[in-house]
Parts: structure tokens; sequence; C-alpha cells
């Protein structure tokens, strides 16, 4: 059976027959239409067993854009922090691995969509080039425009709390090197790095 429902951003959920989040049968779906109210950064994740759903990885990122505007994987890179399973010992990991690989390209610019949906943790995102973080701009937050004011070229580490996206642009300059997209506790904890090959 499909179930169709619509969300408008200010009513909330409508249709026929509608709950907010109605239970999904194996071999059935849930088709939802909304408007976003904005572009930007944003994510869907389960309410329900939500440890172990979402431990699962019943979750995902949610790239809203403008019209015309088109998504360039060569530079544009959304990174989901999660759980690899229910139990409180379970690793993080990001875009469901626990060693992440990927490769930008040398003398871009880049736009990193970082997302934290983990069930309980506050984590610390660095990005690495060297000994030294590299420097990033703060485009939004939880897919809202930072402010202009704020927009000024800082080292690349942001403190992430569960739910929080942010979004930062970064210019990779021309020439080979390995930049470490590193995730810690707030203490400074090692949980997980991604490997970043620049060629």
């Amino acid at each position: 059976m499909e179930l169709e429902s619509y969300y408008d951003g200010v009513h909330g959920w409508s249709g026929a027959g509608t709950r907010v989040t109605p239970m999904i049968q194996p071999g059935a779906s849930f088709v939802v239409r909304f408007t976003p109210p904005s572009t930007g950064t944003f994510i869907y994740h389960t309410h329900l067993h939500d440890r172990v759903q979402l431990t699962a990885g019943l979750y995902g990122a949610m790239i809203v854009l403008d019209p015309g505007e088109r998504l360039d994987d060569a530079t544009d890179h959304v990174f989901v922090i999660g759980r690899g399973g229910p139990q409180p010992d379970s690793p993080v990991v990001m875009n469901n691995e626990r060693a992440l690989q990927t490769v930008w390209t040398a003398g871009s610019r880049h736009r990193l969509r970082l997302i934290n949906i983990t069930p309980d943790d506050i984590v610390s995102v660095t990005v690495t080039s060297g000994d030294a973080p590299m420097t990033w701009r703060p485009l939004t937050k939880d897919g809202a425009p930072v402010p202009s004011g704020s927009r000024s070229p800082v080292a690349a580490r942001q403190v992430i709390g569960v739910g929080e996206t942010y979004d930062f642009e970064i210019d990779v300059p021309p020439g080979r090197r390995t930049v470490w997209l590193e995730v810690r506790t707030t203490g400074g904890r090692w949980h997980t790095q991604g490997r970043i090959i620049v060629r």
C-alpha cells in the first residue's frame, strides 16, 4: 500500500488518513511531498526504536538546491557521522564506514556538508593537512546561512551536536597531499578519521 502525505513546512502533515509517520510494513512505501523553506543541508532519520534503527542506518542527508543548481560530486562532499551499531561502545562511522577514504581535486574550492546523526554523541570535527588544521569559511548552520560577519576564514574545527548540520567552504591548494577529516570527542578522545587524497 502506498500512502501519500504532504508537508508544507507551516501547517504540518496533511492528507487523507495521514499520521505524522505511518508504520511502513515490509514491501510497502510512504511518499512525502513538501516544499523546503530554504536551500541547504538537512537530514532525515527514524524516530522508532531510535538506537537500533538509527545505528542500522535509517537516516540520510537531504540536500536542497536552488532551481537550476546542480550538485557537483567532485567538489561538494557530504559527511554523515553516525554509530556502527546499537551497543554503547559501537564505533563512530562516517558515511557508514569506519575508515572512509575519498579523493578531492587539487586547486579547487570544495564544499563540506557535515551532519551528526549519532544517538547521543557531541563530536569535534577537524580537517588537517600536515600537523595543523586547514582553513575554511562557514556557510550554513542547520540549512540557514550564517550571518555575513561570521563568514571569515577560520581554523577548520567545529563541535557538532546531535542532529546538527554545518556547511563549510574550503580552498584546496594545488599539489598532491593527504588531508584528514578527524572526528573526536570534545575532550579529544579519538573516534575515527577519513582520509582525503588530494591530487
